[in-house]
């Protein structure tokens, strides 16, 4: 029970100290990120706040290369149920159709109930 008391509590104080972060206006000053070496921006403007010069990314094109991962992870579930489908096949085929030798052992134990 105390697990997952702290869960909880950890994730209201990740929320809270967002929230307080936004509401004082410093969300994301400690941050210190580095750029990539391949990172191209596609424009450069000045923030209207700072008058410092932001780095435009736009939201489509990364959203575009985000959707490279869908052929990817269709083939990986495609592959997972062949293998899932294979696996019940031999399952089948050995309980039900198979009489060859060491059928007791492939097949296993069974409980019965009564």
């Amino acid at each position: 029970m105390s697990t997952l008391w702290c869960v909880v509590f950890v994730e209201y104080w990740k929320h809270q100290e967002y929230d307080l972060a936004v509401r004082w206006g410093v969300h994301g000053v400690s941050k210190i990120q580095r750029q990539s070496k391949e990172y191209r921006p596609e424009k450069e403007t000045a923030d209207p706040i700072t008058g410092e010069t932001m780095q435009i990314f736009p939201a489509t094109k990364r959203f575009q290369r985000q959707l490279l991962v869908v052929p990817f992870a269709v083939a990986a579930a495609l592959v997972l149920g062949t293998l899932i489908t294979v696996s019940f096949g031999i399952e089948i085929f050995i309980t039900e159709v198979y009489n060859g030798p060491f059928k007791s052992v492939l097949v296993g134990r069974r409980l019965r109930l009564k």
